[in-house]
């Protein structure tokens, strides 16, 4: 039997306030800072994905638990971003690089 791919999921800015326990009005805020961009947008509707969940989530977390400010909030969600990159990287097949001997 073929599986079917699961349905991709997308709510309004209340539902995801809702779901990630932050307020609409900070969210708004996050998207003007660039802290989170929207999945989509419908018109002037904003639409919110599991990964903009995810990452809401991850804000709400670095500025309740750890009292960052939204420019440390940036500058860690840089870092995380980077870190994620280089273990990309790392677990991709690397190239044999290495320089052929000559004789001489």
């Amino acid at each position: 039997m073929s599986e079917t791919p699961e349905e991709v999921r997308y709510w309004r800015i209340e539902a995801a306030a809702e779901l990630v326990h932050l307020p609409p009005r900070r969210i708004r805020r996050y998207l003007r800072e660039g802290l989170i961009q929207p999945a989509r947008r419908e018109g002037r509707t904003i639409l919110f994905g599991e990964n903009e969940l995810a990452r809401l989530r991850k804000i709400r977390r670095l500025r309740d638990d750890l009292g960052l400010n939204l420019a440390g909030i940036a500058v860690t969600l840089r870092l995380l971003a980077e870190i994620e990159a280089v273990r990309e990287v790392r677990q991709s097949p690397i190239l044999d690089v290495s320089v052929p001997e000559t004789d001489g």
